[in-house]
This record gives structure tokens, C-alpha cells and sequence, in this order.
């Protein structure tokens, strides 16, 4: 695993540096960490980053557009937005960073994020029988929501669309709760394809392709909560 820490400060990247190596150690992963002072020279380097942690403030060239530059190279990265400032929470959104994390940086916080972060690399696979009842597998790292369809659902992933004989409270079931969210009675998301959201929508999003869903009057409350705790938390 490739690991690129971006800081303006070089306390940060080795208060990171010194985190990260001691996680991937007890986990006895093989992690190699890139520390690079500014944006540019992240950009610039030939190396296909698995993970990032960027500082949103740096000069010249925000954490925010590195961020941003890094998805369109590396569609996979996992991307950690670091700062001491909570308003740039949307920003981190727009980009889709998987975690937002506050300076001073708290630790053990850092490691429940990375724990959950690791779980969403490797995905879990997940069987849908179709109505010809043959089957495909599928990571729930792919799935970017699911929907009711003629008594049935239909499963939308990075790789494909799938229809499925189980009813959508059937995925409910499947689908973790941690990273999946109901915003309407007839879909189920991933957070981590969120792109942007407002009181009575959400956009989902891959590549080229944009989905806008509807959030329930019901839900909007429990949604909000449950999109900034998914970006802030790590569980």
C-alpha cells in the first residue's frame, strides 16, 4: 500500500508519519509512506497512491485541488482531509473524502478511521441472484445504491447494473450500516459515492455519471446527522 502524507507543516507529517507507521506495523501491513511539503510535488511524482492525507491550507495550491487531481489519476483513492478549520467540511464533501480529520490530530480517532477505511479497500462480496436465477458477485465497495423495481431491486455499481429477485429490505439486511444509508424508502446509498447533498436531495456520483436521489421529508434530519457523522467518525 502506497500512502502520500501532504503538509505545509513538517510537525504534521511526522505526527502523521510516526501515527501511520506504528498502525501499519501492529497490523503488519506493508504500507510505504510519501511526505511531500506542498501540492505540486505530490502532483507531480509517478507514484499511484492507494491512500492521501492533505492538509486543506496550503499555499499556492489547496489540500481541497490536490484532492481533486488525485481522484480524476487514482478513481480508488482514499482520501483524508486534515485541518483545524470545521468549515471546510463541505469542501471535503464536494471532493469526497472518505474521513475528515481535525488538527490537533486525535489518534485513536485516526486509527478507528483507518480500521474502517481497510475494510472498505478490501469490500465484501455479495452474492445477487437475478430473475433468470443465475448469480453474479459483487463487492459492497462497488455498489453505489440500490433502489425498489417492479418488486424487486436493482443494484447500480461501479461496474454495472444489476436487477436482483430480493426485495430491498433484503439489502437493508446486507449492507453495512457504517458506510450504507435509507435516505428514501425506495433506495439505499453509499456514502462514499456522495457528492453533494441538500435538504431534499443527494447526488451520487462515478466518473462521468451523476444520480440524484430524493431524501424524504422524514428521513432529511437522520440523513444530515448520519452524512457528517460518517465523514467525522471513524468507526
Amino acid at each position: 500500500m502506497k500512502i502520500a502524507i501532504c503538509d505545509d507543516e513538517s510537525r504534521v507529517i511526522e505526527e502523521v508519519e510516526k501515527a501511520l507507521n506504528y498502525y501499519f506495523g501492529i497490523k503488519s501491513i506493508d504500507a510505504e509512506i510519501f511526505s511531500f511539503e506542498n501540492g505540486e510535488d505530490l502532483l507531480h511524482s509517478n507514484i499511484s497512491f492507494d491512500m492521501a492525507f492533505l492538509d486543506v491550507e496550503m499555499p499556492s495550491v489547496s489540500g481541497v485541488e490536490v484532492g481533486k487531481k488525485l481522484k480524476r489519476k487514482f478513481s480508488n483513492i482514499i482520501i483524508f482531509m486534515i485541518t483545524a478549520y470545521s468549515e471546510y467540511l463541505d469542501d471535503a464533501f464536494e471532493l469526497g473524502a472518505y474521513r475528515f480529520l481535525q488538527k490537533p490530530l486525535d489518534v485513536t480517532r485516526l486509527y478507528r478511521s483507518l480500521d474502517a477505511a481497510l475494510l472498505s479497500i478490501s469490500g465484501r462480496d455479495i452474492k445477487i441472484i437475478c430473475p433468470n436465477n443465475d448469480s453474479v458477485m459483487v463487492s459492497t465497495q462497488s455498489i453505489i445504491f440500490c433502489e425498489t423495481y417492479k418488486r424487486k431491486s436493482k443494484i447500480v455499481t461501479t461496474k454495472g447494473q444489476y436487477i436482483s429477485n430480493e426485495s430491498l429490505a433484503y439489502w437493508k439486511g446486507k449492507l453495512d450500516e457504517l458506510n450504507f444509508c435509507s435516505p428514501h424508502a425506495s433506495y439505499i446509498i453509499n456514502f462514499n459515492f456522495v457528492e453533494s447533498f441538500n435538504r431534499s436531495s443527494l447526488t451520487l456520483a462515478h466518473e462521468d455519471q451523476k444520480y440524484i436521489i430524493s431524501i424524504a421529508p422524514s428521513k432529511q434530519s437522520e440523513f444530515r446527522k448520519k452524512m457528517f457523522s460518517f465523514a467525522e467518525r471513524g468507526v
